[in-house]
């Protein structure tokens, strides 16, 4: 690609802000600065960048190299010697012209400025953000790996307690054998009463000891449901327990899956956030 070949006439802080503008752009080269003070910002920069300087007018005079000579000192003298002495085919910029492009070039470094610190301000924030984000992953990790281990207990406690009403209901089996037994040994000891009676005097002896062991199957009997009946009250109790622990570990299912989500979520989140950062650092 072909430059095109600029002097720039006037080191001040127009020439300079004109020069640090063209020094960005990749189609243009600026071949000489011309101020009579070395000192000049223009001339300052120009040496910074490479670019040679000059403290006369004169070695630009019928320069076929250059397209455009830009005069930005805004004297009228150096603008009529600079139309004589240019070549033909260079184009000369005055001083309006040059006042114009300042004036361009002011804007474009205000926006350059003004991009400059809302990318410092976006990167920041995207810093900020990305802090953020790092510590409620974290948290929510924790929570994740929590979630999931409280889903894990409640299976167990459902399990246990699962196991602990099919115990209560073989006890209640047991408790109905005895029953049944105590219910025998009653008849028993009714029908020894009876065929003591029948004996007359012999069987008195008989008769007390058929006695005792119808108090005995009564005792027996009424042990037998006043068990039954803590039994009951227990296991309805650990049914109100397993029914609990089932819903518990259902919520906890739930917040586990609903946490993996939202952990997904800030994934993308954190994804957006560094894509932010990657912006703001391309606009500085």
């Amino acid at each position: 690609m072909q430059k095109h070949r600029i002097a720039i006439v006037g080191g001040g802080a127009g020439g300079r802000a004109i020069l640090a503008a063209l020094a960005t752009l990749k189609a243009v080269q600026v071949v000489n600065v011309v101020d009579l003070r070395t000192d000049a910002p223009g001339m300052v920069l120009a040496r910074s960048l490479g670019i040679p300087t000059l403290t006369s007018i004169d070695p630009l005079a019928n320069r076929a190299d250059i397209d455009v000579i830009i005069e930005a000192t805004g004297r009228a003298d150096v603008l009529a010697r600079l139309e004589a002495m240019k070549h033909p085919a260079t184009q000369l910029v005055g001083a309006q012209a040059a006042h114009v492009m300042m004036e361009l070039v002011n804007a474009r470094e205000q926006v350059n400025v003004a991009l400059t610190t809302r990318a410092s301000d976006v990167e920041n924030l995207a810093k900020q953000a990305t802090q953020v984000s790092e510590r409620i992953t974290s948290a929510m990790e924790t929570l994740q790996r929590t979630s999931a281990d409280l889903a894990a207990s409640g299976q167990q406690l459902a399990a246990a307690a699962t196991q602990t009403e099919q115990s209560l209901g073989e006890v209640e089996e047991v408790l109905g054998f005895l029953r049944q037994v105590a219910n025998k040994t009653r008849m028993i000891g009714l029908n020894a009463a009876i065929e003591a009676a029948r004996v007359g005097e012999q069987g008195q002896g008989f008769a007390v000891v058929a006695s005792e062991v119808r108090k005995l199957a009564q005792t027996s009997n009424e042990s037998a449901e006043n068990i039954s009946k803590s039994l009951q009250q227990t296991l309805d109790s650990v049914k109100s327990i397993l029914d609990g622990v089932v819903a518990s570990s259902e919520v906890a299912e739930s917040q586990a899956t609903a946490t993996a989500e939202i952990y997904g979520a800030l994934q993308q989140l954190a994804d957006l956030i560094q894509q932010l950062g990657a912006v703001a650092e391309q606009l500085r």
